[in-house]
């Protein structure tokens, strides 16, 4: 007896189970050896292996033991597979038969319309039902607005997903877990159950692009809600829509019911007038299907507590929505204290400055939360875009991407339909940049000052006084851009000014060092150098001289080349002029009329009585007039850029020029879309009047090249800019503008 084996051999024998056999590891049991006659006498002769012999089959004990185990017996006959699918489970099937592929049913519409958007494919989307459109529209819905309608009454009307198939809802999927689908929280990262207490958002942003009739979309919408969704006896919401709008979109939308819907279909109130505000009682308001007021007139109701207030409505719209982004303004601020059971924003702009503005959009409509609350949306979005970490950057822009895609619907004219035709069929259009040389003396004039102010930055660059940086910039920028339309426009005594700062600082540099250049950036970066509203407010407060004695000035080379393009159009065409100044305007007015050249104006100081009045006169072609340029009717509509780029559908005209250029190509593109949309039929123009060798030049490339590489923040397509990236552009673009 060896010990020494003993001792090796102390583990517990597991009970006599056969191990679990691959089918590549079963054989046929070992014959005993011949030498063993006990052996010999139990040796089964074999038959060789047919197509009946199942190896793959369990083995099973001998019937002697305990155990349920068996030799295989290699002449038993196979058993027929019974058949466990199929129309009929009893019927025996073949050697190859597999389970059948179970076919997934059809896609519902609303699983369509969310594969659509997430394939990036929103002309896929299905139309509303034909049983569902509206009667008494004069006018036929398009495919695309068909497709919106559907689309429009999903999200409001919004459910938790069932399947996997229905895809993500507001941040809420259907997830497999363990047995069965289970809804998931895809910020939270977990399973989760909805509370009661945060339903899911009822809302939507359009964000077409302008010109594809969202104004008569959202009229057909408010019809198809009113035919098929009474308001509940018990509904603490009434049955009325709250449309809020610009005042340049007033007559716009009255002008749209009254072409598209048939008298009595859609009762209506423009709570505007003051006649109308004051005899006009919260039971009059709840009579209506709409209400229609502007952004200034719902501050000033919510403000002193008017009805507007008082009313639970059953849908807010806000039309140019993007009036209403920042957040501490009192006009956003009054559109929150609205009780809504549903909003809707309306846009056409290609936003937008920053990722934060689109969390602004999520706090009014409500729409996936947590962050429609601003410091979940700087928790999970903005913070996060703004971190080093690459992972965490990217995770921010998928998750801004996934959002937009589920609250957003944004279509462009120029998108192809199946035929490989255009969204909406427009006539072509030509954009021209056009170059406008200025005179050696005006030239020579512009380098003095741009010289001048070189040198004044560099002095104030130092410390002590380098907090007077960006007030200088933003002057300098808008003086310099004024001398490029007409040198008589800036007051000599700006300039006196500038020259005598220069000249009390003898160490005065005419190069603005890196480390220098480094502080003027920050200083920039944490002034108000990046609020839209600044350079406005400096533009209406510029010292500026206009004659006002009947001698006629002498023409700037900007006036001389809007005077010369005018003469080139065809007798018959009607012309756009928009310039951001509004006091240039009125230097064109003036001395178009010295010219024999009758022009209208539409700028933000007028009433809403005279932009109705110059809108009807310019909507009107006089066919049967002789006159190249008719007095009662005029050809020309000059437009200050702030007032006249959104909102107005002015398809009588077929031709544009800006006259200066601005930095936001998305202001451009909506003036330009004033004549590019739908009813459009004359082929169109565009012209940019830009002064050689200035800073127009400058800023009609940032303005190109911001069209080229949109920051769109509503397309899950491209990748969001950084707010902190388009500040750092737009501080080197004013640098570089003023040859810094």
């Amino acid at each position: 007896m060896n010990t020494h084996d003993d001792k090796q051999k102390t583990h517990k024998r597991r009970p006599s189970q056969p191990p679990a056999l691959s089918p590549a590891s079963i054989r046929p049991p070992k014959r005993p050896t011949p030498s063993n006659p006990a052996a010999a006498q139990s040796t089964i002769t074999r038959k060789p292996l047919n197509e009946n012999t199942n190896l793959l089959k369990k083995p099973k004990a001998p019937e002697d033991q305990a155990s349920s185990y068996k030799p295989i017996n290699p002449h038993a006959q196979r058993e027929p597979a019974v058949q466990r699918y199929g129309p009929n489970p009893t019927a025996v099937s073949n050697k190859n038969s597999r389970p059948p592929v179970q076919a997934h049913p059809p896609r519902t519409p609303q699983q369509q319309m969310v594969y659509s958007i997430k394939q990036g494919d929103v002309l896929s989307i299905p139309e509303l039902d034909a049983k569902l459109v509206p009667s008494g529209l004069k006018k036929t819905l398009l495919r695309h607005q068909l497709q919106g309608l559907f689309w429009l009454r999903c999200m409001e009307n919004p459910q938790y997903p069932i399947t996997q198939r229905d895809g993500e809802v507001q941040l809420w999927l259907m997830k497999f877990r363990k047995t069965k689908n289970e809804l998931f929280n895809v910020l939270a990262d977990s399973f989760k159950t909805p509370r009661e207490s945060a339903p899911l958002g009822r809302g939507a942003i359009i964000a077409d692009d302008m010109g594809l009739g969202k104004t008569f979309l959202m009229l057909a919408h408010i019809l198809v809600s009113k035919d098929t969704e009474p308001v509940a006896p018990r509904s603490t919401f009434c049955g009325v829509t709250l449309l809020v709008l610009p005042l340049s979109l007033l007559q716009g939308w009255e002008k749209e019911i009254e072409d598209s819907i048939e008298p009595e279909r859609l009762k209506f109130l423009t709570y505007h007038a003051p006649n109308v505000k004051k005899n006009t009682k919260v039971e009059d308001l709840e009579s209506q299907d709409l209400v229609i007021v502007t952004y200034d007139t719902l501050q000033n109701d919510c403000t002193t507590n008017g009805p507007l207030s008082k009313i639970c409505w059953k849908r807010l719209v806000l039309d140019e929505g993007h009036e209403a982004i920042n957040v501490k303004s009192k006009k956003t601020q009054a559109i929150m204290k609205i009780i809504a059971e549903r909003t809707v924003i309306m846009t056409g702009t290609v936003f937008i400055n920053s990722p934060k503005d689109f969390g602004t959009f999520l706090a009014i409509t409500n729409l996936c939360k947590p962050l429609n609350v601003d410091k979940d949306f700087k928790k999970y979005i903005t913070t996060k875009l703004n971190s080093e970490d690459e992972e965490k950057r990217f995770a921010a822009e998928s998750l801004l991407k996934s959002v937009v895609r589920q609250t957003t619907l944004r279509r462009t004219k120029d998108m192809m339909v199946d035929d490989h035709r255009p969204l909406v069929p427009l006539p072509p259009i030509d954009v021209r940049d056009v170059a406008v040389s200025l005179s050696p003396e005006v030239q020579k004039g512009y380098d003095e000052i741009l010289e001048l102010v070189q040198t004044r930055i560099v002095q104030l660059s130092a410390p002590g006084t380098i907090h007077e940086v960006p007030r200088l910039f933003l002057s300098a920028i808008t003086y310099l851009r004024l001398y490029c339309l007409d040198p008589s426009l800036v007051k000599a005594n700006w300039v006196k000014t500038l020259r005598s700062d220069v000249e009390s600082r003898s160490q005065a540099q005419t190069v603005l060092f890196t480390e220098q250049a480094t502080t003027v950036h920050k200083v920039l970066k944490g002034s108000s150098f990046f609020d839209p509203t600044t350079e406005e407010a400096l533009e209406d407060t510029t010292p500026m001289t206009v004659e006002d004695d009947d001698a006629e000035p002498e023409l700037s080379a900007k006036i001389q080349a809007l005077v010369k393009q005018l003469d080139a159009f065809p007798s018959g065409d009607k012309i756009l002029v928009f310039s951001q100044f509004t006091r240039f305007l009125t230097r064109i007015e003036r001395i178009l009329t010295r010219r024999g050249i009758p022009s209208l104006r539409l700028d933000g100081s007028q009433t809403d009585a005279q932009r109705r009045t110059t809108l009807k006169r310019f909507d009107v072609v006089d066919t049967d007039n002789a006159k190249k340029w008719p007095e009662a009717h005029p050809r020309v509509l000059l437009l200050s850029l702030k007032a006249g780029a959104c909102g107005l559908n002015l398809t009588v005209a077929n031709h544009v020029i800006f006259m200066d250029p601005w930095w936001q190509s998305a202001i451009i593109q909506q003036a330009t879309d004033r004549i590019r949309r739908l009813g459009q039929t004359k082929p169109m123009t565009v012209h940019h009047l830009l002064a050689a060798g200035t800073i127009e030049e400058r800023v009609r490339y940032v303005s190109a090249h911001k069209q080229k590489i949109s920051d769109d923040a509503f397309s899950w397509i491209k990748t969001p800019v950084l707010k902190e990236e388009a500040e750092a552009a737009r501080i080197s673009d004013a640098l570089k503008a003023l040859g810094l």
